[in-house]
């Protein structure tokens, strides 16, 4: 069964790196961990930034927003919270 959450972060990425990708930025990690009768969708993101520093915290709000859209509209993890 180890590869069951191996999957899930698999379909996470393919699901995920386009729209933070859009955003200027990058995907480095997506992780799917249960928490309770929920999951938690743990998405770790980086970029170089307007001053070369990391993202601003507007590129990781649009990204969120991004992530969170995406989430919304795909069956990919399925039907659990």
């Amino acid at each position: 069964q180890p590869a069951q959450p191996q999957r899930k972060a698999a379909r996470l990425t393919r699901l995920l790196e386009p729209g933070v990708a859009q955003g200027g930025l990058e995907l480095d990690r997506g992780d799917v961990v249960p928490a309770g009768r929920r999951r938690l969708v743990r998405v770790t993101i980086d970029g170089d930034g307007p001053d070369g520093h990391g993202p601003s915290l507007d590129e990781i709000s649009e990204a969120t927003a991004e992530i969170s859209h995406c989430l919304d509209d795909s069956p990919a993890l399925g039907p659990a919270p």
